[in-house]
């Protein structure tokens, strides 16, 4: 991953314990803030480690910024925008290359991640698009026409989570509200609002921590200042879920339910085939036990023999012994016929 491209003085990265006595003012923009174009290659992060190499002059620019905490109003805030900007867009590789540290690292040791590349994931609750003279100074390296916007954010943890979420302000050098889609809410300055703070991550640059008033309190506090050039929406939002049991238990409710409903409809469907279904068996294989009463069920009933006329067979038995001949001629044929 990488590191911090340039080290600076400890002493100049250490914010002031008290504000400064007089506002700062914007000195002379040097001539040396000059973008330098890219080196050549295919690999992005060797492309956005030459373009934060700084000279000497600019590195006492940057010193000099870190001197003032409480001021955007320095020649090395528009010089880095105009660096960061011309940075290459990564891909998932190299942006899962960069170094994610904790917001509190940078509050804690800002000196070693000095113009360092990292990639935040935070949670955005205002978008405001800056105005040159309002916000900082315009110079040639960024004119005020140049569209920047900041982001008042926090550190993306799970609202579950005993861990605290710290504040930090970005500044990002392209549009980051197609990724937060409609604002809920519209603020005093013109800032977008979104309370159910929309997670995003980006990739930036640190720049410095700067010492600002809290609006309720007017307590002074210390942000790390970002300066981006790259935002998407968050990729790990199951990772997120996990850590919320209010999420956790509606998903494992749906998929039990869903599992039962295939399982019962795959039951009644094989029973719907086999009932619609019968079963034929040969009756000429079936071996009859002893004993067994020989199944009728499909024989037709017999019926009982006709009565006969006695007199009818008393008047056949004269007539056979009147005619002898005649019985015995059809004796012998049928006993031929037999034979």
């Amino acid at each position: 991953m990488l590191s911090a491209v340039t080290a600076l003085p400890a002493a100049a990265q250490t914010p002031a314990t008290q504000p400064a006595s007089a506002p700062a003012t914007s000195p002379a923009e040097p001539a040396f803030i000059r973008v330098e174009p890219l080196p050549g290659g295919d690999d992005p992060l060797t492309k956005i480690e030459a373009a934060l190499t700084l000279n000497e002059v600019e590195k006492q620019a940057m010193i000099d910024a870190a001197a003032s905490p409480t001021s955007l109003d320095e020649a090395a805030f528009p010089m880095m925008l105009a660096k960061v900007a011309a940075l290459p867009e990564l891909d998932d590789k190299s942006f899962g290359e960069l170094d994610r540290p904790a917001v509190k690292s940078l509050l804690k040791t800002p000196e070693r991640y000095s113009l360092a590349p990292m990639v935040l994931k935070v949670m955005v609750f205002q978008v405001r698009r800056c105005e040159a003279e309002k916000d900082f100074a315009g110079s040639i390296a960024w004119p005020r026409e140049k569209p920047l916007w900041r982001l008042n954010c926090t550190s993306s943890v799970p609202k579950t989570a005993r861990q605290e979420q710290d504040p930090l302000i970005v500044f990002s050098t392209v549009d980051p509200t197609r990724w937060l889609g409609k604002s809920k809410e519209g603020g005093e300055e013109g800032e977008l609002r979104y309370p159910d703070g929309p997670t995003l991550e980006l990739a930036g640059v640190f720049y410095k921590i700067r010492r600002t008033a809290e609006r309720q309190s007017g307590e002074l506090r210390d942000y790390p200042v970002v300066l981006a050039w790259q935002v998407r929406p968050s990729r790990e939002w199951f990772s997120q879920s996990v850590g919320d049991i209010r999420v956790l238990i509606p998903l494992l409710i749906i998929l039990i339910l869903a599992f039962v409903f295939v399982f019962l409809r795959r039951r009644v469907s094989r029973r719907g085939v086999g009932a619609g279904r019968i079963k034929y068996q040969s009756r000429r294989d079936q071996t009859a036990e002893p004993g067994a009463q020989p199944d009728n069920n499909f024989a037709a009933p017999e019926e009982p023999p006709a009565p006969v006329d006695p007199l009818l067979v008393a008047a056949a038995e004269e007539y056979r012994k009147a005619h002898p001949e005649e019985f015995e001629q059809d004796d012998a044929h049928g006993k031929d016929r037999q034979g």
